[in-house]
């Protein structure tokens, strides 16, 4: 029998390949081996990402880690510059995950596009608005109407967390938490308790949150590769895929699409 079938793996002399080698290309293809320790590699992946991805990579992550993690949707009418809530509703997470546009980094920088974002968060989570510009700002009582069903009665804030994919400088941090003192200090403070506090987190903080196993470095690989691969799509010149019946070539172009630049 044996030989039987080895001679149907033959025309002309030439053996052909099992069909189920091809199989196992397409699983070995798949597999993630960092080249650094894990926590490293979640750190170096999801610091990539920007906008929504960074948000629903890091909700999806706290998940897994913090037991009553609560992602907080957007609809019907805003989040109230929350992304979740733990802690028995009493720690809150705002995430930002901004473009990273070689020429804008290179130029200045973030800090002043996180610390913009994130003092508008914080705003609104101890219902201000401003009024003026420059020295002559002042803070009013704006009402922030979602969070009343957002937290649940007689629950308050103790400690936000500014969750940011580019964290790279001390000089977020006195900027933040003066502007949250200031806010704390003019808000009526119905949902921020007044001695609540402020930690700002980036990619490597949140990746000691709890355990980075295959699972979480595979989700960050997966987002990576229909990222990319939709990028080169929707591009004016889209690039030219191998016919369908050519399995390897569509494995080897699609190998080329998605390596990291």
């Amino acid at each position: 029998m044996e030989a039987r079938a080895v001679d149907r793996q033959r025309e002309g002399g030439r053996e052909r390949r099992p069909q189920w080698r091809r199989h196992r290309r397409f699983s070995i293809r798949l597999t993630i081996v960092p080249l650094a320790k894990p926590e490293e590699e979640f750190a170096r992946m999801l610091g990539l990402f920007e906008g929504q991805d960074f948000e629903d990579e890091v909700c999806a992550f706290l998940r897994r880690c913090v037991q009553d993690f609560q992602n907080v949707p957007a609809k019907p009418k805003g989040d109230a510059g929350l992304d979740g809530l733990s802690h028995g509703q009493t720690v809150a997470y705002c995430c930002y995950g901004p473009e990273q546009e070689p020429s804008k980094v290179k130029a200045k920088g973030l800090r002043t596009e996180i610390v913009t974002k994130f003092r508008s968060d914080l705003r609104t989570l101890c219902e201000l608005a401003t009024k003026g510009k420059g020295k002559n700002t002042t803070l009013l009582h704006s009402p922030t109407d979602e969070m009343k069903t957002i937290l649940a009665s007689g629950k308050k804030l103790t400690l936000v967390r500014l969750v940011v994919s580019v964290f790279d400088t001390h000089q977020l941090l006195g900027p933040l938490n003066t502007s949250f003192d200031e806010y704390r200090s003019a808000s009526q403070c119905r949902y921020v308790e007044k001695t609540a506090t402020l930690t700002i987190w980036g990619p490597q903080e949140l990746a000691t949150v709890g355990a980075v196993d295959d699972l979480a470095l595979l989700r960050l690989e997966q987002r990576a590769i229909l990222r990319r691969v939709s990028a080169a799509m929707s591009s004016p010149t889209p690039p030219t895929v191998p016919a369908a019946t050519d399995f390897d070539a569509k494995f080897d172009w699609l190998e080329s699409q998605t390596k990291t630049p």
